[in-house]
């Protein structure tokens, strides 16, 4: 009986030892299948970051591309005004003038009429002349980027109609004429933008370095104010293309707009 009770208790501890080998086992197993889930959606997720990722990079090298081809037609355009149309007016210009010496003992009527033609021959080419020399992707000459949107401010200012103010500040040196023309071609964006939906009749420009570590840049209108979220992408530069360029240069971009009571665009790029 001894013998018996011993060889039982023998199997009992055997079989408890099978029954934990067994318990230890299929916690092992499910904690291995578990990791290497969680392997797999690890992998499924850096595999969708590094899809987005990609997807962002070929958006931004669209856009860039996109800007790279605007400014190769603004180029093309400037050229063809300076080389062709430009040349085409002055020679008119000096046919005209020629024209008109010959003509002596003019009535008065007659005479306006020539002074009045000649001025706007002038003015027509003048208008070309400055066309052609936005040609280095509008920041005019060796100038800089405030002079130019100064003088894109001030064309674009209506009397009695729309006030378009510049107001720089700490901006002493020139930036690097890559970042003068993305500023350049984004204020223009904005301020086209305005003119076209805002109804506005004053924008202010505030253009600020600070202590030569980034540049700040505010446009704000006294406009109807619209829906950032209705903004749809669209032909040409767009909000949202700004947006995704500023992101790009690494900076911020936000907008503070209440109906009826203007709108504000905040930009922030480092250097």
């Amino acid at each position: 009986l001894e013998s018996k009770r011993k060889i039982n208790l023998l199997v009992l501890f055997v079989l408890i030892g099978v029954l934990i080998s067994i318990i230890l086992i299929s916690l092992l197993t499910i904690k291995n299948a578990k990791k290497k889930q969680l392997i797999a959606e690890q992998e499924k997720l850096l595999e969708k970051q590094k899809l987005a990722t990609t997807l962002k990079e070929h958006e931004l090298q669209n856009i860039d591309l996109m800007l790279e081809s605007q400014e190769n037609e603004r180029i093309k355009m400037a050229n063809e005004l300076h080389d062709n149309l430009g040349s085409m007016l002055a020679t008119l210009k000096l046919n005209f003038q020629n024209l008109k010496r010959q003509k002596e003992g003019l009535i008065d009527e007659e005479n306006k009429l020539y002074e009045k033609t000649d001025h706007l021959i002038e003015e027509a080419y003048q208008k070309v002349r400055d066309m052609a020399h936005f040609k280095n992707s509008g920041i005019v000459g060796n100038e800089g980027l405030v002079p130019a949107v100064k003088k894109m401010a001030d064309k674009m200012s209506v009397l009695n109609l729309l006030e378009m103010n510049v107001i720089p500040f700490g901006l002493k040196d020139r930036l690097d004429n890559k970042l003068e023309v993305s500023l350049f071609r984004m204020i223009q964006e904005l301020c086209t933008n305005i003119i076209k939906h805002a109804k506005a009749s004053e924008v202010n420009i505030y253009l600020t370095q600070h202590n030569g570590t980034d540049i700040n840049l505010i446009i704000e209108d006294n406009g109807i104010g619209f829906d950032p979220k209705a903004v749809k992408s669209s032909d040409g530069m767009g909000l949202k293309n700004i947006e995704k360029k500023v992101e790009q240069m690494g900076g911020t971009f936000s907008i503070d707009t209440i109906k009826n009571k203007g709108t504000t665009i905040i930009i922030d790029i480092p250097l």
